[in-house]
Parts: structure tokens; sequence; C-alpha cells
């Protein structure tokens, strides 16, 4: 239906079409009675014969009535008549204020509004909402072509189509209240609307602004015009929308799982209006602001919070780069709380109505370019008192305090030259000083160190030496504990010899002691050394130190620790689970049961770990991950060295061996279903599914040829284990090589010129290093290198020398004949070592044949030795990339990453069950008075 300038319906007669609003098509008109220009609404003609649309268009005009805002456009009337023959039979119409000015959309297309404006205009819209809601009224459909801002500055909302009573009832079709006006070529991100729009399960509004619980289908409250509230703020300030995408799938896609680009923020917003905006955008409504009130005093109030609220700056010489919004460690609400009387009232509105002791659930993301360091070893530390929050990041120690906006590093505490790594941060007793482990490119295994919170020079508390696999460290009043691979030890938080309070056995290994209460009993938990579960299979047993017996508190868990509320909480896999227990007795005094599903917890080679401290006042922290946790079940990711690597567009799989084509278009990589194995392929350009290039038989270890047409893989399609060929399209397997009985061929590297490959021939567990002529279809011997572990040789860029690793059967771990190893090719009986940092195994040249890579142990970072070959061999010093290939996998494994040329990387991650493992995560989750939910749920004698 459209109707033409000069149309009368009853007293208002039509001048212009001006858009749509909610169902209904909106004309500028004239109210010939009272002599004002007003808007009209009209039901279009399909749905003039709907009663059910005749009733909620009634009720709209109803309802809307009730809605007597300065920020809201008005309703005058609902005019009904039997109209023009070009209007149809019956027409419906809402009378409404006509509102003059620009929309928010058109301010915002010149780009980022001056801040003044924006709190001007973000104070308004929230007052209209805030009379909404009063009202049992959610908009649903709050966007910024949806408000108008007067010549005089008034704001307007507008276009309540899609509203609905907060308890509307029964199962049917809910009110719908409101209209107003529209452009619609204002946004390009569709409205939705069906017949069905008011339903539960159907998706309602405006795509980049509709909250993830819409964008889901389920039912909107009002907390969903929070979220809508959020984007329209973020984009006033930003200038660009929050979430967006090339179509309505990428936009909801983007909405459920993409944090806005938090650094878009002008230098000249306010931290409080950052947090707030954060706060609003909450994904889970239960995190998000509960009322658009606690929004409308943060505006109001800016100036107040500010003064309050400022962190305090590191010295100059260690600043930190501003951080990005969801880099705030606490919301201007926890600030607010331990900073000040008016701060507490924000607070108060920012959390959902709340009582003394209540406990509140917040999270952060540390600042750009700061990530954890610590994948498989504790990376989070908080102060008895609960005031203060360590992490290592970026290889040293950050330090944020409750009452602080920001965290800084702690001068001091960075990584030394000759130091891979920075992990395990603890508090003293105190507060007032953190210990942590740092790890040497040496061949031992590395350091406790002490440093003043205030920063200053670290003292080496102990030396560790060769006391290898530390899985745990904690520090009580008679001094700090440390598990390992030899038990549990003890040394005096000013330095002193280890003094060995248990000895394990052989094949197991100690993990997270702690000093309970008493101070003469140690909890750890007890693993053995090998199987992919074993850490859920671990026990937690107690130590008296009296006469070093132990006893066994649970079996099947790990990472175990009593907390003064009363219970003694563990993890299996990524949950926490809680049970009631009696430090002095020993005994439970209730069940165990959940307290925290989704936590990181990294397992891997010989050590695990679960991101999660608690203080003695009962402020939780920890770090969010999968709530099922699997070692082998793995993700593909992409790198470069210096950004944190991002997952490739694959499912996690059983994947084995990734390479990458000569000229990097294609990844090979092997994917096992738990019984058999095949190699599969895929397009690093992300255009399309992985494609299964093998299906007779097991196949694994994939190798590309050099001109990458054909990929070398090991198959035993014919009952052995030997090496094969076939081209990348999947036509004319062949067979290469044919292993003896009892043997197993490993592929390794194809020469450059594409003339001999590289492979390990197993035999009753001893590996020696051949040599196959593609010229003559024959293979021999390289050397009479023979080795305990694969070789995992390679070819240099230029074809000339190989690298391997090399274990000397016997030779024991460490040992001096273990390490990395180049060679000429052909061999001519000169070898050379590459600089020993540890285990040293896994080697890969760069494709620039500069550096080669190499795995120094399992979960310790890969390093870069730069080499020379001309006129001799040289190496440089080795260089950890905290940012490289992450699976720094046991040696016994094939290789996990491969190298692409300026420094890139593909690489599996550690291992994922239902989320990434191997992707660092950077966000950090508190929780206040937790003690108080946990015992509601655990609860106690």
């Amino acid at each position: 239906m459209s109707l033409s300038p000069g149309t009368r319906l009853g007293v208002y007669e039509i001048h212009e079409a001006i858009g749509v609003g909610g169902m209904g098509e909106v004309y500028r008109g004239r109210d010939t009675r009272l002599q004002r220009d007003v808007a009209l609404k009209i039901l279009p003609e399909q749905f003039s014969s709907d009663a059910e649309r005749l009733a909620r268009f009634e009720r709209e005009a109803q309802m809307l009535a009730a809605l007597n805002h300065p920020n809201i456009a008005q309703i005058y009337g609902l005019e009904t008549d039997d109209g023009p023959a070009e209007a149809g039979p019956y027409v419906q119409a809402l009378v409404l204020e006509l509102v003059d000015g620009d929309t928010i959309a058109d301010r915002i297309a010149a780009g980022p509004m001056p801040l003044a404006d924006v709190i001007s205009i973000a104070t308004q819209i929230a007052g209209a909402l805030e009379a909404a809601h009063e009202q049992g009224i959610v908009h649903r459909d709050l966007k910024p072509s949806n408000i108008k801002v007067r010549p005089d500055g008034t704001v307007k909302v507008l276009d309540f189509g899609l509203a609905k009573l907060a308890q509307a009832p029964g199962p049917g079709p809910q009110a719908s209240v409101g209209a107003g006006l529209s452009r619609p070529t204002i946004t390009g991100s569709p409205t939705i609307t069906t017949p069905a729009m008011t339903q539960i399960g159907v998706i309602l509004g405006t795509a980049a602004y509709m909250s993830p619980e819409q964008a889901k289908g389920r039912e909107a409250d009002k907390r969903s015009d929070v979220w809508a509230f959020g984007a329209v703020l973020y984009e006033m300030l930003t200038g660009t929308r929050a979430f967006d995408g090339d179509d309505m799938s990428d936009t909801l896609a983007s909405v459920l799982k993409i944090d806005p680009d938090w650094t878009r923020f002008p230098p000249d917003v306010p931290a409080a209006l950052r947090t707030l905006v954060q706060r609003c955008l909450a994904k889970d409504r239960r995190q998000r602001i509960s009322d658009i009130s606690a929004a409308k005093y943060v505006l109001n109030e800016l100036d107040a919070l500010g003064a309050i609220a400022q962190p305090t700056p590191p010295s100059s010489a260690h600043r930190e780069r501003p951080r990005s919004l969801t880099s705030r460690l606490l919301p201007i609400a926890a600030t607010a709380i331990l900073t000040g009387a008016l701060a507490a009232g924000a607070a108060w509105m920012l959390w959902p109505p709340t009582t003394p002791g209540a406990v509140a659930r917040f999270s952060f993301v540390l600042p750009d370019a700061v990530t954890f360091s610590g994948t498989v070893r504790q990376s989070i530390a908080i102060s008895p008192d609960g005031t203060k929050i360590a992490f290592t990041g970026n290889s040293r120690v950050y330090l944020r305090s409750i009452g602080e906006l920001t965290a800084h590093a702690i001068p001091g505490s960075e990584m030394g030259t000759s130091e891979l790594g920075v992990v395990q941060p603890m508090f003293a007793p105190d507060g007032q000083s953190i210990a942590f482990v740092s790890y040497t490119a040496t061949g031992a295994n590395g350091y406790v160190k002490r440093i003043p919170i205030t920063g200053g020079a670290p003292a080496t508390v102990v030396e560790l030496g060769n006391d290898s696999g530390l899985t745990g460290i904690s520090w009580g009043p008679d001094g700090i504990l440390l598990g390992g691979l030899t038990g549990v030890s003890r040394v005096s938080a000013n330095g002193g010899a280890l003094e060995r309070l248990t000895e394990i056995r052989p094949d197991e290994e100690a993990q997270a002691p702690q000093m309970l209460p008493d101070g003469r009993t140690v909890l750890f938990t007890l693993a053995k050394r090998t199987g992919t579960d074993r850490w859920d299979k671990a026990q937690i047993v107690a130590l008296s130190l009296a006469d070093r017996t132990r006893r066994v508190l649970i079996e099947g868990g790990s990472d175990a620790r009593y907390l003064p509320s009363g219970h003694l909480i563990f993890a299996v896999s990524g949950t926490v689970f809680a049970r009631p227990f009696d430090p002095r007795t020993l005994m439970f005094t209730g069940s165990q049961v959940p307290v925290v599903v989704g936590v990181r917890r990294s397992a891997s080679g010989t050590t695990v770990t679960t991101h999660l401290a608690v203080s003695d006042n009962g402020t939780l922290i920890y770090r969010p991950g999968p709530a099922t946790v699997s070692s082998t079940m793995r993700s593909l990711l992409v790198g470069d060295g210096r950004e944190e690597p991002r997952p490739l567009k694959a499912p996690p799989a059983l994947y084995v061996h990734p390479r990458v084509s000569p000229d990097t278009r294609t990844l090979a990589v092997a994917r096992s279903d738990g019984g058999s194995s095949d190699v599969w392929l895929y397009d690093l350009s992300g255009q399309s599914e992985m494609r299964r290039l093998t299906f007779d038989g097991t196949s694994t270890l994939p190798v590309w040829s050099s001109d990458s047409r054909r990929v070398t893989f090991q198959s035993a399609r014919e009952g052995d284990k030997g090496l094969w060929w076939q081209f990348e399209d999947g036509k004319n397997p062949e067979r290469l090589t044919k292993p003896n009985p009892n043997e197993a061929h490993q592929p390794g590297s194809w020469s450059r010129d594409g003339k001999h490959l590289l492979y390990s021939v197993l035999k009753e567990s001893t590996y020696a290093l051949w040599v196959y002529s593609a010229d003559t279809k024959k293979s021999e011997p390289f050397g009479n290198l023979t080795s305990g572990e694969d070789f995992s040789a390679t070819f240099s860029p230029d074809g000339r020398w190989i690298a391997y690793a090399y274990t000397e059967r016997g030779g024991g771990v460490g040992g001096p004949n273990r390490g990395v190893f180049v060679e000429p090719f052909p061999p001519t009986g000169e070898k050379h070592q590459a600089p020993k940092t540890a285990l040293d195994y896994h080697p890969v040249w760069s494709k620039d044949g500069s550096s080669i890579l190499y795995v120094p142990g399992a979960n310790r970072p890969t390093v870069a030795v730069p080499i020379t070959t001309q006129p001799s061999i040289s190496f440089g010093t080795p260089v950890a990339i905290p940012r490289g290939p992450f699976p720094a996998l046991i040696s016994t494994e094939p290789r996990g990453y491969d190298p692409m040329p300026a420094g890139r990387f593909v690489s599996l991650s550690l291992g994922s069950g239902d989320g990434l493992l191997g992707s660092q995560n950077n966000e950090l989750r508190i929780v206040l008075n937790w003690f108080e939910e946990l015992k509601r749920l655990a609860p106690t004698p």
C-alpha cells in the first residue's frame, strides 16, 4: 500500500512517505484540526484484514500511551478510517509525534561523535529506556536509526514497534507497544520481522544490535535493551559498529562469538565510560548490567567516578601501552566497591541487586600485546588478603591491585637473556613479595626467585638444577614447597638447600604441594608418569611430616588445595570439585560437588596445572577453558611469532604431523579416529573444507615433495609400514620402500631437488637414518647412525646440509650424547652439535636457511638458533619464541609444527575438549565472595 500526497485519513492529510517503523509504513502528515505536523504509522494492506494484527496494533497504541517521557516520541491517537480507494477497504493509523532532526545513524556516518555529545545523548537514551522498563516494556530494537536528536539537543527514542511487555501472559503472541520513524536506508543490517516474531525461539530486531540471547532466539528482557544501548554507545564513541559482518549470518556470528575492538576508543574516553560499555556488552546477560538506571547513574557521575578510579601509572621506565577496554582488570564496579562510598553506589547499581557478601562475577582481558606465560605451568596468583592479583605474561610478572584499573609489569621480573620463561607466580604470606620460577636456556632446569611487589633485583631462593619436572609450588609460613619428579621438597623463602620431604617411586611424580594449617601435614597429588589420563586417575594424598606416612584422600583428581572455608577442592579435567574437609582429622564431612565448570587445565608432557587461585578471604580467580580436556584432541593453529596463533577453519580432531607444502598453499596432516588414520589436506586460504587424501589402510606422517605436487606418507595398506607417495589430487599412489619384517619406515624430508628422501627405520626400539634415491629407487643408510628416538631429520633449503635429533641408546635423559646435530649431505663424517639448551629435539630449518628451530623440552617454548654454513658451520645463541609454535610435544611424539616463510608457522594446539586449549586465552575471571557460593553448594557442618 502506498498513499499519495494529499490523501486524507479523517482529519489528517498525507504529505509524504518518510520510512517504515516496526510493522507499519510511516508518513509525514498534517493534523488539519489542530494545525500541527504529525507522523502517521499505517498498518499495511496485507495485515488490514488480520484480526490478530489489528488487535495488536490497537494494544500497541494503548501501551505506548503509557510512556509519557520527554525522550520518547509521543502518541497522539489511534485513527481508523474506511480510507481512500488506494488505501484499501480499511485503514488503521497511529498518530505520532513528528520528530525533526538527524538520527544518530546520520551523525555516526560522519565519524566518532564528540564526547560531550555522546554523554548527553546517551544519558537521555538511558532515561527513555528506564521509563519504558518501569512500565514493563522492552524495546528490543534499539539502534542508531531509531534515535533522533532534535535541533535543540533533545533526544527522542523512536519505533517501539518490536517492543513487548516484560510480563506477557501465556505462550501466545505478546502485545506490541509503541511506534516511531526510521529511514529505510539508514542501516544496512536488516530488521528481522516475521509473523511469529514475538515468540520465544524466533529472532527479532536488527542483527548488529541484537543481544546474544536474541540472536539465539531466546526471550528478550530489559538486559537485552542494555546490550543494544551498549552497542549504540560504542558506535557513537568509535564511529564503527561493535558487531558487523558481510551479511546477517556473519553479523550474528560476531555477536555470539567475537568481542568488539576495544582499541578503537578515542584516548579522551574516561575509564568509567569504557567500563560501562564493556559491562553493557557482556555476552552472558547474568554478568551484564542488570538495570539501565545503573548506566544513567554512571553517565551522570563520570567526573566523580573518574576522580577516584584513575590508575596509578607505573614509572616511565616500565610503562605499558594503554590497555584496551576488555583489558581492564576490574570494571568500575569492583574499583568503586573498594575505593570510596560514591563509587560504591555506582557499583551497587552496576551489579545485579545484591545483599552484603553476595557473590559477584566479572572478567578482564590482558593488555594489548601481553599474553599469559605458562601454558602448562601456573600463570596466575592472588594475594592472601585478595587485594592483589599477579600473572606471568610476556615472560615477566605483572601486578594488579584491586583498586586500580590497570596492571603493570613488576620492574626487575622480566626474563633474563639466558632464560626461556617466567612462570608460577605466588605471593608471600604477607602479600608484599612474589616468588616465581624462571627456566634457563642451559642444561639446568631453572631457579626459584623472589622479588618485592614494588620491584627491584630478584633474589635467587634456590637453583633447581637437575630437579626436573617441577609440577607445582606454594608459599606457606614455613617456607616454599616444591613438587616434582623426585617428590616433595621444601626450601626457606630466604634461600638455602632443598629439604626432601618425601621420596617417590621412579614411575611417579608429585604435584601441587600445600602445607595444611597444622604445619605438620602436606597435601599433594601423586600421579603416574605415563598415561594420557593419568592426572584424572591420580591420588590426592596427605603426608605426615612427623612419621612420613601417607594417607590417600581422593582417588581420581589432581591440583588439590585446602581452603579456609573448610573445603578441599581438586580438578578432574576442566572441572573443579569441592568437598567439605576437616584438616585436623583428615576426614571429609560432606559429599563432593562440582563448583567451577570450565577452567583452563593444561596437561601435557610431565606436568599439569589448573589455572585457578583463591585468596584466604574468598576471592576466586581463574582462566576459563574447556570443561573437558583431551591431551590428543587438537586444533590447527597458524601464527607469525609476534601475535597469538589463531585457529584455522578446521574442526578439532586427533591431528598428527602437520606439514606445509613448499609453495605454502596446502597443509597435509594425519587425522586419526582412534583406530585407523588417514592423511588429509587443508587449503591454507581457508576457502574450502578439509579433504581426505588417503583411503586404503592406515596412513600417517605426511611429508611433501619438493614440487608441492605429491605427499609422501607411511602406509599399512599392504600389511607393512612402508613409505608411499600420492599426487595431491588423490591419483596414482605408489610404493617407495618395502620394510623388512618388524620394521617401520617414517618419512622425514625431501631434498630441494626432489632426488633424495630422508627417513628413519625403526626396528626393536632402535632408529637408523636412511636415504631414498628417487633416481635409482633404492635406499642406503646415512652413515652408521642409530638412535633411541626418531631422528626427525630435515634437509636445509639448499639441500647441502641436514639437521636431525639424536639420542644415544641408554644415554639418559638430557645426557651429553643427546641433542640436535648438523651434517653435510652427502655425509662426510663431519658433525656439528647445535647449542644445547636442554633435551633438544624436533629440529627443522627456517625457510630461508638462516636458523634452525627445535624444542628444548616438553611444554617449553620452541627456540630459534641462527646458523651460518659458509665458509664453515657456526651457530648463534638460542632465542626463545614466546608466541611461536605451541605444541612442545615430548620427544617420542612426531613434530607438531612446521615453519613457513617470514617467520610464520602452522602448529597443533596443546589439546582441546569442548574448547581450544592451545589458544592462549587471555581472559581472567574473578568471583568475589566465592566462599558464600561454596558454602551453599557444599555445606559444611
